[in-house]
C-alpha cells in the first residue's frame, strides 16, 4: 500500500509543480522552458497530464491485480456461505466478485 500512495504523491507533486510554474514562469529560470511558460504553452501541460494518465493507470492496475488475488468460491451465489464469503473480501479489501467463483447453471 505504501508503494501506491507514495507514487500517487509524486503523480501529484509532479503536476503541482507545473501548475505552480505556470503562474509563476521566473521560476522555471532563464531560456526557453520559461518562455513557454509565460506564453501558456499548452503543449507542456498537456504533456504533464497525459504522463500522470499514464502512471495513475499502471498504480490503477497494480491496486486492481492486487485486489483480484482473491481466492474463488464454491459457494452458490445467494448462499449465507457466499454472502459471508463476499463480506471478508469487502474486510480485506478485495474485489467482491471473482473470476471462477461459482455461478448460476443455465441461466
Amino acid at each position: 500500500m505504501r508503494k501506491w500512495l507514495t507514487a500517487t504523491t509524486r503523480v501529484h507533486a509532479r503536476l503541482c509543480a507545473i501548475v505552480r510554474l505556470y503562474n509563476a514562469p521566473h521560476r522555471a529560470g532563464e531560456g526557453v522552458l520559461s518562455d513557454r511558460l509565460a506564453g501558456e504553452d499548452k503543449t507542456l501541460l498537456f504533456d504533464a497530464l497525459n504522463a500522470a494518465a499514464f502512471e495513475i493507470d499502471l498504480i490503477r492496475e497494480q491496486v486492481s491485480e492486487q485486489m483480484a488475488k482473491a481466492p474463488p468460491t464454491s459457494a452458490p451465489p445467494g448462499s449465507h456461505l457466499k454472502v459471508s464469503e463476499m463480506a471478508a473480501r469487502f474486510d480485506r479489501g478485495e474485489w467482491l466478485f471473482i473470476e471462477g467463483d461459482a455461478k448460476i447453471a443455465n441461466l
